[in-house]
């Protein structure tokens, strides 16, 4: 459990974050993934060093996607140790530690530390601040695979916020190989989800962002096996943007986000919003849910500098 308490008018406000330890660690081809960009996500992360970044909000699925990654990339010829806070599920063959920020072991410190036990693939639960990154950057030009979070809108925006941090733009070129933001969707139901014909509107959202409209589309309704709410799990819903020469050298150069946008799409990334418009289309979650979670709209796309990344 992960507990918040907070005082107000009335008493006491309590959250409570639930880990599903029995759960255990998935494999990467349970999260989500279709077979691109899971064949994009494998390649970045089983590199030999560099830092791979994946970005999204409190809640989303980040800590999960990486030890997904490390599940893959553990084995008796690598050495494989993590830097986190807390430390949500435990690993077999991987060497876990835990920052104490009480006792001044703060990621930056604990990361330097870890350096010195000879790793090969370098966990870091999060990139909270300048010496943190420049930590992480460091270790990945001198031939470790660093993987972390980081607190942004999208996959490209990760470039912006390291600079904004006060790394230097070569070093972040030569050393960020890729970047993935997600979020997590709800899932229809399949025992009670009802099929219509998509409204002008979503045609709309379908046409803007260059996704081919189905004939129907499913909708929550509701029933006992889903709790009257219409849906029954969860999936993700990511974006990729790997770093390749043309982009190495847009980031040297302090491009603006349109150009890494552009640049981008000729090499494989396709925006959430897409992504998330084809499980509309495949029956996988409603309309509704995409747009809560990834923000769809239609005069937004047809306006915005990247339309559509095929």
């Amino acid at each position: 459990l992960r507990v918040s308490v907070l005082p107000n008018h009335h008493g006491q406000r309590i959250v409570l974050r639930i880990l599903d330890k029995a759960a255990g660690v998935r494999q990467m081809s349970d999260l989500g993934f279709d077979a691109q960009d899971l064949a994009l996500f494998s390649s970045l992360v089983a590199k030999p060093y560099g830092m791979f970044l994946v970005t999204g909000p409190t809640g989303s699925g980040k800590t999960t996607t990486l030890y997904a990654a490390l599940g893959e990339l553990s084995n008796e010829h690598n050495n494989v140790m993590t830097c986190e806070d807390p430390i949500e599920y435990e690993m077999d063959g991987v060497n876990q530690s835990q920052v104490n920020e009480k006792v001044g072991l703060n990621f930056a410190k604990q990361l330097r530390a870890i350096l010195r036990q000879d790793p090969d693939v370098v966990l870091v639960g999060e990139v909270r601040d300048g010496e943190t990154a420049e930590t992480a950057i460091r270790a990945a030009l001198t031939g470790h695979m660093v993987l972390s979070t980081l607190h942004c809108n999208d996959a490209p925006s990760a470039v912006p916020r390291l600079l904004d941090m006060g790394i230097d733009p070569f070093m972040l070129s030569t050393s960020l190989i890729g970047a993935m933001s997600q979020r997590l969707v709800r899932q229809l139901c399949t025992k009670c989800a009802a099929q219509s014909a998509p409204t002008d509107a979503e045609l709309a959202i379908f046409r803007a962002y260059g996704v081919n409209a189905p004939l129907e589309v499913s909708r929550p309704v509701g029933c006992p096996d889903c709790e009257n709410s219409g849906y029954r799990g969860r999936s993700a819903v990511h974006e990729i943007l790997p770093i390749v020469p043309e982009l190495q050298a847009l980031i040297a150069d302090r491009a603006p986000m349109v150009e890494l946008r552009s640049a981008g799409a000729r090499h494989g990334y396709r925006p959430m919003q897409r992504r998330a418009l084809e499980m509309v289309a495949a029956g996988n979650t409603s309309m509704e849910e995409a747009s809560r979670v990834v923000f769809l709209d239609a005069s937004y796309a047809q306006s915005a500098p990247l339309r559509i990344a095929a």
